[in-house]
């Protein structure tokens, strides 16, 4: 992953293999989504990766990394195709544009 500081940050992160423990035990699930977010994902393996690269790079655009629990920060669908949504209690929501299939998946986070 990558961070890029000053008045406003990028955070990106990128994964490989949808197929990974981490992406496919379900009580891990549990405590990184919400149970919206793997209501969406379900069984789409591409969806998991955009889940997961999308909390991570929002987390290192803010610069908090893995110390905030995952669960509060919520990703949603966007209007449009490879775009979502991330809800922070109290902030503004932030943008991030993502790229997934069931091999790769690559977030960019506007924060």
């Amino acid at each position: 992953g990558l961070r890029r500081g000053g008045s406003s940050s990028v955070g990106i992160d990128w994964e490989l293999d949808a197929s990974s423990t981490l992406l496919t035990d379900s009580a891990w699930r549990e405590l990184s989504f919400l149970p919206a977010e793997r209501i969406w994902a379900e069984d789409r393996p591409e969806r998991w990766l955009m889940l997961w690269t999308a909390k991570e790079a929002v987390l290192k655009g803010e610069g908090v990394g893995f110390g905030k629990d995952l669960r509060s920060l919520r990703i949603l669908p966007g209007a449009e195709a490879g775009f979502l949504k991330a809800r922070v209690a109290g902030r503004s929501d932030r943008v991030i544009r993502s790229w997934a299939n069931t091999r790769f998946a690559l977030a960019i986070a506007l924060t």
